[in-house]
Parts: C-alpha cells; structure tokens; sequence
C-alpha cells in the first residue's frame, strides 16, 4: 500500500478507530466496576408485572425492560456486560452525531472531534457507570439519528423512537419537544401531531400520579436556572474563557439570523437548544430550589445537544464569510483547534472520572458487604441518612436476590484493598448496625 493511499484509509477510517480506542481505554479503566447504589433500586422491584409501574412518577417502561433481559440473562453476579451496555450506549450515541454532522456537510475531521468530544466530558461518570443513565445516552442520541432516517421504513423507525422515549420518562420529554418543533420545521403534519400528542399524554401522566408534590414554579427562578445550566454545561466542554467567546458569537449570529428573518437556515441548531433548554426546565420544575445541575449525568447529557448545536453554529459562521477556498479553510482550521482545545480541556477529567468510578464501587462494595453482614431490614435504613441512594433500599429483598446470584460479601483480603478510609468506613458501619463482633465480618 501506497504512502497516499495508507493516508486515504486512515482519513476515512480516522473516526471508527479512535472511538475504539476510547472505549477500550474506558473499559481498562473502569474493569474493577460494580453495581452503582441507584442500580439496587431498579433490581429490588425487578418483576415484569411492574413494567408500567411509575419510577418515581414516571413511566419508564423502556429501561425496565433493558433492566429485566440483563437480570434475567446475566443475573447479579458481575457487573461487565452492564459494563459493556453501557459502553455500547456511548457508542451508539457517538455514532449519532456523527453521521448527522457528516450529513451537515462538516467534515469527517470535524464531525469525528466533535462526536469524541461528546464522549469525554469530565462529568461522565455515571453514563458509563449506572447503566440508567448511559441508556438516556439513547435517549438523546435520537434527535440526531431522526434528522439522518432515510425514507424506507421511516414511519416503523419513527414509531420505534416515539416508544421508546415515552418509556424512558423526564428525559424522553424535551426530546419530544424538540422533535415537535422539527417536525413543524419541516412541515410534517403526520409526524409532529404524533410527538407532540405523546408529549401531551406524559405531561398529563405525570400531573397526575406527582399531584401532591407539584408547584408552580417561579418563572425568574427557571430562567435563570436555565441560563446557569446552559453556561455550566458550555463551560464544561470549552473551558470558561472559550466558552465565553463562544457565547459572544453565537449571540451575535443568532441576532444577525433573527433581524435577517431567516430562522429556516438554523433550524437544527434552534432545535438541539429547545431540546436542551426545555430539559434544563424540566429538571427545575422536578427539583425546585437547585441553584444549578444537580447531578452529573445531566450535564452528560445536556452536554450532547449543545455541543453539536455550538459546533453547527460556528460552521454557518465559518462558511458564512464568502465563497473564499481560504476563509473557508481558515474557518475551518479554526474549529479544528477550538474542538482540539475542548478535548484538551475534558480529557483530563474524563480520566480522573473513571478513576472515581473504582472508588466508588469499592464504597458501594463495603456498604452492601456490612448490610449483608448485619442481616438488617428497613428498620435500621436512618442509619444509611447521609448516602442520598442506598437508604431506599428493600434490603430483604436485596439480599434475596443476591442469595440467588451470589451473595456481595467480599473476603477478607478483598476488603483490605479497598484501603483508607473505606476499611474504617466499613468497621464503623459494622459496629453502627450492632454486627456481633464474633459474626466473621470484622477482621
């Protein structure tokens, strides 16, 4: 093979190999990893009679039934192909961008930075390791697969994704939302009626089963809720200073777009930010009082909407400056290092991320150790008051399935690894839950 014809394979082939790479790299890693507490949650009520159940008023039917084949296909006794599911996630949402931003015309080097960028964000950790939440990767990902379908079958595959984002509750809202607006965007009657109909229903699902913990949320508040989300999850991304230009810019060409009267011409990126915003909303009205987002797999996710929606900005205004090859290679030359300057940033926290993610589940794997231990039930659950997950717990029926599956004790010189301070967290909550000292659980 030819030096010319070596470099025509790598630029083509550049994407598919650095996204194994990542995912390789996250799955070394991140192959010491255990069930995340939030995922207990899902398995104490691990029965297909509760599918349709709300989860904490929503219906999330969808996950369920992912959560229900991995159960009883795999059972309890390791957590590597939730491992491997929830990389798949990041895959597949990845891909998503990309495809759409190759559709777009950006380029494979561009729409391969920005759909690694995607991936790296330091907020990851918990799309990689609770498997909830790497499916609302799914989730997300499907606006940028909508705006690809080719017309065979797109009235099933529209069907598919309108299914499964009703079945993944508040996440699969502003996606409907956003989708609604596309659907107007493209004068597709039949499409948009059906999103918007769906958006309806929940909407008026959740009134009714979260009735008494409503409120009407202060409008002020929500807005600048959602301007703190939005420069949050920028800043994430791009650093504080980029970020900032960014902002300036893209201020100025949606100024310039809206006094030209030609809002047809961003119509994905108006749509991407309506997705974004209206989730910001959602989650504002779900946790009122939060002075920013509450929790990192937000950020994550919000994360994928906006970043395309910042790169599809920047790309009008790079081809925006005239029919010039230069200007046109200047501009994008420019993107290029402004997307190399985002991954500078976040990979150094995406690699400490997924050194959080051993540490948490060897605290998880001390937790649960000293409940099975104990032989609590929820009696004893104020104990566990300060971890915001685990004090919810079923433990009976916890440790029912465990005992099907293998239990999660761990041996002694397994709990010594976990090193300080786990070990003199895990004696103490041994000798907080009353454990004999004679029972085999100390050493």
């Amino acid at each position: 093979m030819t030096k010319s014809a070596l470099s025509r394979v790598i630029a083509k082939y550049q994407y598919p190999f650095i996204l194994i790479g990542v995912l390789v790299f996250t799955a070394y890693r991140t192959k010491n990893a255990y069930f995340f507490s939030d995922d207990f949650i899902w398995f104490q009520d691990i029965d297909p009679k509760n599918i349709f159940e709300p989860y904490n008023g929503h219906l999330m039917y969808s996950l369920k039934i992912v959560y229900l084949f991995f159960y009883y296909v795999f059972g309890l006794s390791t957590y590597t192909p939730y491992l491997v599911a929830s990389l798949l996630c990041m895959a597949i949402a990845s891909c998503g961008v990309f495809r759409f931003l190759l559709k777009y015309n950006a380029g494979n080097f561009i729409s391969t930075l920005t759909a690694i960028l995607v991936l790296v964000v330091p907020f990851s950790d918990h799309t990689v390791f609770f498997l909830q939440a790497a499916l609302q990767l799914l989730t997300f990902s499907c606006i940028f697969y909508v705006f690809t379908f080719n017309p065979r079958f797109k009235l099933l595959k529209m069907f598919g994704i309108i299914a499964w984002l009703a079945g993944t509750g508040g996440y699969g809202l502003p996606i409907l939302l956003a989708l609604t607006l596309y659907f107007i965007f493209e004068k597709n009657r039949t499409y948009y009626v059906s999103t918007f109909l769906t958006f309806l229903v929940l909407i008026l699902i959740y009134s009714f089963v979260n009735q008494s913990s409503i409120e009407q949320p202060n409008m002020i508040g929500l807005l600048e809720f959602v301007a703190n989300s939005y420069w949050l999850t920028l800043s994430n991304s791009f650093g504080l200073f980029l970020a900032s230009i960014i902002l300036f810019s893209k201020i100025c060409f949606v100024v310039f777009v809206v006094i030209k009267r030609k809002l047809l011409t961003i119509k994905y990126e108006i749509v991407l930010l309506i997705g974004a915003f209206s989730f910001y909303a959602f989650i504002f009205t779900a946790r009122l009082g939060v002075e920013n987002i509450l929790a990192a797999r937000y950020i994550a996710l919000s994360n994928l909407l906006v970043t395309v929606a910042v790169i599809l900005i920047l790309l009008k205004i790079a081809k925006s400056g005239g029919n010039s090859f230069f200007k046109l290679k200047l501009g994008f030359a420019s993107l290029s290092l402004l997307l190399f300057a985002g991954l500078f940033h976040s990979s150094p926290g995406f690699y400490q991320t997924l050194g959080n993610i051993d540490w948490g589940s060897k605290i998880t794997i001390g937790k649960i150790s000293a409940i099975y231990c104990s032989q609590v039930d929820n009696r004893n659950a104020h104990i566990w008051h300060s971890d915001n997950a685990i004090r919810y717990l079923d433990y009976i029926k916890f440790l029912s399935a465990f005992k099907s599956e293998g239990t999660p004790l761990r041996s002694e010189s397994e709990l010594r690894k976990l090193g300080e301070p786990t070990i003199s967290s895990y004696q103490n909550m041994l000798i907080d839950l009353k454990v004999p000292s004679n029972s085999g659980c100390f050493f």
